[in-house]
């Protein structure tokens, strides 16, 4: 069953189970990002990690207009207090700032928005990734990191429009 022993040497069971490894100095200012399922639990709590790290470009893909406005307005405040933390004073480090500005002129403007999408409905998904292409290629700037989040536990078996299980 456990053919390969270098997963279970003292070491690795420390690193991997104990220690676990973490990302250090991750940067997403001024990264745009795309999730799906970005409305609720698990999605929702990284769209808020992410505005309070800086990022200021995240398209929310979900089913639910309500909770995905909530995590909207939520992500807008966390950002507004990264930025205010560190773009408003004028004693923070000078070349920081200007690495930040020199990408992105408009820094402080956030764009957080919310695309209805059904991951059950084919057609749906169709039209909402035409959507999303023409844009890139009218902005001419595609997304950074797609964050692959969706997902339902149904209790009892159900198919989709297109006769697909979920």
């Amino acid at each position: 069953m456990f053919t390969n022993k270098q997963f279970w040497t003292p070491s690795a069971i420390w690193k991997h189970w104990f220690s676990p490894p973490k990302a250090k100095n991750l940067d997403v200012i001024n990264k745009k990002v795309l999730i799906t399922g970005g409305n609720a639990g698990l999605g929702k709590e990284v769209c808020k990690q992410l505005a309070s790290m800086g990022c200021s470009d995240i398209t929310i893909l979900a089913r639910n207009s309500t909770t995905s406005e909530q995590t909207i307005f939520e992500c807008q405040t966390l950002y507004e207090k990264f930025y205010r933390k560190n773009y408003t004073n004028q004693n923070k480090n000078e070349n920081k700032k200007m690495k930040v500005n020199s990408i992105n002129e408009s820094l402080g403007q956030e764009n957080f928005t919310f695309h209805q999408c059904d991951l059950g409905d084919q057609n749906n998904v169709k039209m909402v990734a035409t959507k999303l292409a023409n844009d890139c290629i009218k902005k001419n700037r595609g997304f950074d990191v797609i964050i692959c989040n969706a997902g339902v536990y149904p209790n009892i078996l159900k198919k989709t429009k297109d006769n697909f299980e979920w």
